[in-house]
């Protein structure tokens, strides 16, 4: 059955790949060239080139069925066998496979045949592979709750009872009872306006931001309590009892407000932000910018300090390990984590990570980290200091939230597939394992839903 599904998902997949060719060969080979080169040099610049080779793909796979059916059947063999294989290795066979059929291509030159075979049978590899990880379904036995689909964030009340969620734009903000495994919906509000969120402590309220502002949803009256800061805001980070730090989107505006004295002050950051995490041992604030600048910010709060470095392009989440003096930066356009000092910025090492890394969160009590990878769902636990994974779990498509309860050293992921509780134990080596068949630490917990 593996092997059908793998054929099933290649054919589909090459299917859309032939209707962009023929569409794109009607504007000139000029075109095509140019596009290849394109996107080999954006395969270069990103170090994991899904996106950049499926370009390659589409202009250069040939569209009869014969060949259609020998890249199908190739990618069905390679996919059984990928769980076993570094990606390097899947690669090269893939590429191998496959490179063969267009080189074969009469009244061309051979070493044209040649290179031309050896682009499209990469290109094909990688394009099987990023679709094949997409609709890869979530780990068995995994305990997921019975929410509303396509998760966008997460976060947790101060007592770990609590989760509160948004969604991409399919329902109204929520929150969901860990020990109860009751959800209550916000009711009568845009569900496209609140996206990230921040758990106000020892309160009822939420703060959410999105593409209409920041607003303070009072959860006990189910309600809209009253919008704080305005502008598209892309996170919110709590900063101590009362402060509250909003990033606006491709701005260099960063928010400050006591939400109890609505006291506003505005900082500046590199252009372009996209995630903040708040140190309370050195009351400073972390801010990664994405695709703008590529840069990493560090600003005091008592202090006013500023110092910003270069990280790479493409910087997503950000956590610490306040104990260690480190700060980690998902880099998914590398594929890897970076570790830097809190203080100086200055790099200290670098881990890799699963292909895309988006979303992490530091567990400083067991030095690990845990790392989403946005398509396809991929939950590693990292050692922090050598990077070996210690285990990996998936969630489903689309890995948007991961959020960990450090009382209990357990992960809460969303995705497209909905919210998933990750306990954690320590094996006989001290190495951090997922406990697969349901959550640890709360009896009164539901039976698992799927």
């Amino acid at each position: 059955m593996l092997v059908v599904g793998s054929i099933a998902r290649s054919s589909a997949s090459l299917g859309v790949v032939a209707s962009v060719r023929r569409t794109l060969r009607g504007y000139g080979r000029g075109l095509s060239w140019c596009a290849l080169a394109a996107a080999w040099l954006l395969a270069c610049l990103l170090r994991h080139p899904e996106a950049a080779l499926a370009v390659a793909a589409a202009l250069f796979l040939a569209t009869d069925h014969r060949r259609t059916l020998t890249i199908a059947l190739a990618a069905a063999a390679i996919t059984v066998a990928r769980p076993g294989l570094g990606p390097a290795a899947v690669l090269l066979v893939l590429a191998s496979s496959l490179g063969w059929v267009v080189a074969r291509r009469p009244g061309w030159p051979a070493v044209t045949r040649a290179v031309r075979g050896c682009v499209t049978g990469t290109a094909a590899a990688v394009l099987v592979a990023f679709f094949a990880g997409i609709v890869t379904p979530p780990t068995a036995s995994l305990h997921r709750y019975a929410t509303p689909r396509r998760v966008y964030d997460l976060t947790l009340d101060p007592r770990g009872h609590r989760l509160a969620f948004t969604t991409k734009g399919a329902s109204p903000p929520g929150t969901l009872d860990l020990r109860t495994g009751e959800i209550h919906a916000i009711p009568d509000l845009d569900a496209a306006a609140y996206e990230r969120l921040a758990w106000l402590p020892a309160s009822e309220r939420v703060v959410s931001g999105g593409g209409e502002g920041a607003t303070i949803l009072d959860l006990a009256a189910h309600a809209l309590e009253r919008r704080v800061v305005s502008g598209s805001i892309i996170d919110v980070e709590r900063v101590g009892p009362r402060h509250l730090a909003f990033a606006e989107e491709g701005s260099e505006t960063l928010h400050l407000v006591d939400v109890e004295t609505g006291r506003h002050e505005i900082r500046a950051v590199p252009h372009g932000p996209y995630a903040l995490e708040y140190d309370p041992a050195a009351d400073a604030l972390f801010v990664t910018s994405w695709l703008d600048q590529p840069k990493v910010a560090r600003l005091g709060l008592a202090d006013g300090s500023f110092r910003a470095v270069f990280n790479g392009w493409g910087s997503t989440d950000v956590c610490v390990f306040p104990a260690r003096g480190e700060v980690a930066i998902a880099r998914p356009a590398y594929g890897d984590i970076t570790i830097l000092d809190s203080v100086t910025l200055a790099p200290r090492r670098v881990l890799p990570a699963d292909a895309l890394v988006r979303e992490i969160e530091c567990d400083p009590a067991r030095g690990v980290i845990y790392a989403a990878s946005y398509f396809d769902g991929r939950i590693e636990a990292l050692d922090v200091e050598r990077g070996d994974v210690f285990d990996v779990v998936r969630v489903g498509p689309f890995a948007r939230a991961l959020r960990l309860d450090p009382a209990t050293s357990t992960v809460f992921a969303g995705s497209n597939a909905g919210v998933f509780e990750l306990p954690t134990e320590l094996d006989h080596h001290g190495e951090v394992r997922f406990v697969r068949g349901g959550p640890r630490g709360r009896p009164d917990a539901p039976p698992r839903s799927t």
